[in-house]
């Protein structure tokens, strides 16, 4: 699955948008682009520590989740932001969503799986 390709419809408004209710503070995301395609790629394929050096498709360079973030970054914010991804992704992309591994695998993307 091509993650840049579910970017057309959300944008940085959208990933504003997403956080509202969660404990990230999107003015505190040093890279918007890299913050949802890692969320898009956690939510599809599974997670990933924030800690953890990762090469996340669409980004040139292998990263760590809090290298992305201004302040602290914990794993169970990762995860309730990611919650927050796959809820709009499963509404606004159910065929690239019902084609994912997590969906595959678990019935669900991730972390929503893990909650039932």
């Amino acid at each position: 699955m091509d993650i840049d390709s579910i970017f057309s419809d959300f944008d940085a408004n959208v990933v504003k948008s997403i956080m509202v209710g969660t404990t990230i503070d999107f003015d505190k995301v040093k890279n918007v682009h890299a913050f949802k395609s890692a969320a898009v790629h956690c939510c599809l394929n599974g997670p990933v520590g924030v800690g953890k050096s990762t090469n996340f498709p669409g980004i040139t360079e292998e990263i760590k989740l809090k290298e992305l973030y201004e302040g602290r970054l914990s794993n169970k914010m990762w995860r309730n932001f990611c919650a927050t991804v796959g809820e709009f992704l499963k509404r606004s992309f159910p065929d690239e969503v019902s084609t994912s591994q997590q969906h595959k695998l678990f019935g669900d993307v991730w972390p929503i799986h893990d909650n039932e």
